[in-house]
């Protein structure tokens, strides 16, 4: 099997495992904690009926809109014969995999107190302590900063004359600021409902290291791609023969297919352990005395997608 085939096979699992989840686990969010929760959010009763329906045609509209995005993207490539981009395509998706819902919870956050005028729960404060080293692996971050910097001393120095600093910029960028979201994960903190905080407690402790799990392999997923670019752009790389790139395609796609595993079974367990609990969202927005407060992390987030936007729009026009 030449590469080419190979990137297709591996590129059409990509798409059906990510169809997968979202026809088990993200279409059917918005009413995932029964009456009296929209995606996790508590709403009073006048927003049952005609609010609820927008606010799930929203939702739904986004998600039909990211397949969209996927699938015009992956034909495009395919129409064009640009197939060794198809591991760019992948990585993408997981971009808007974990953005899209991420971005729709902040507009509902805020469009919230407008709809349902819901009262917050009384919330509790944790006093609890975190180390770093009690969720990362300081081995794998330090090699995998090392893969980073080496790959680009390579193609530096040895870069072949068609190589584009714009392919692994955006990647590159990725890789840094997952480090940065694993380490605000581990850091911060949430005022626990006043009902069961302990639980609470236990069960934001399972969710913070689940996101460094999907984390970790999104990193390197982003790693792993600088590097097969680099060692396949200098030599003795694009002399190299076809297993080698073959073998480069399927490292990138199996970790994609691996960070899917991980956010497939940890959305089980999550949704097994919280059970009989608050969904977060109900209780996250708040501050110990009641009172609202922004939606954590919202700014961050906006910093990241304007610094993604930029790097994508700078390696289109130079």
């Amino acid at each position: 099997m030449n590469a080419e085939v190979l990137m297709y096979v591996v590129s059409a699992l990509v798409l059906v495992s990510w169809l997968y989840v979202l026809a088990r686990q993200r279409w059917g969010l918005p009413a995932a904690h029964g009456p009296g929760f929209f995606m996790g959010f508590e709403v009073g009763p006048d927003f049952a009926g005609m609010p609820a329906r927008r606010w799930t045609a929203r939702y739904h509209a986004s998600l039909i809109a990211e397949l969209g995005i996927i699938v015009v993207a992956g034909a495009w490539l395919i129409a064009s014969g640009r197939w060794r981009w198809l591991p760019a395509w992948a990585g993408g998706m997981a971009v808007l995999f974990m953005l899209n819902v991420l971005l729709f919870r902040v507009w509902l956050r805020r469009s919230l107190p407008a709809a349902s005028g819901s009262t917050p729960a009384r919330v509790a404060v944790s006093l609890e302590t975190r180390r770093l080293t009690d969720y990362l692996s300081t081995a794998s971050e330090a090699l995998a900063a090392i893969v980073l910097v080496s790959s680009w001393a390579l193609l530096l120095t040895r870069g072949s004359s068609g190589w584009r600093w714009q392919n692994i910029a955006v990647w590159t960028y990725l890789a840094v600021v997952s480090t940065i979201w694993k380490v605000r994960a581990v850091r911060a903190g949430l005022p626990l409902p006043a009902d069961k905080p302990l639980e609470h407690q236990k069960w934001l402790d399972t969710r913070r290291r689940y996101t460094v799990r999907v984390l970790d392999c999104f990193s390197w997923l982003c790693v792993l791609f600088v590097a097969g670019y680099a060692v396949l752009h200098s030599p003795p790389g694009e002399h190299a023969a076809a297993w080698l790139k073959s073998a480069v395609v399927v490292l990138v796609i199996a970790v994609w297919m691996t960070m899917a595993w991980v956010i497939a079974r940890g959305e089980r367990r999550l949704a097994v352990e919280g059970a009989d609990l608050r969904p977060v969202e109900s209780w996250r927005g708040f501050s110990p005395q009641g009172r609202p407060v922004l939606m954590p992390g919202s700014a961050w987030a906006a910093g990241f997608m304007g610094g993604l936007v930029f790097l994508i729009a700078l390696g289109l026009l130079v």
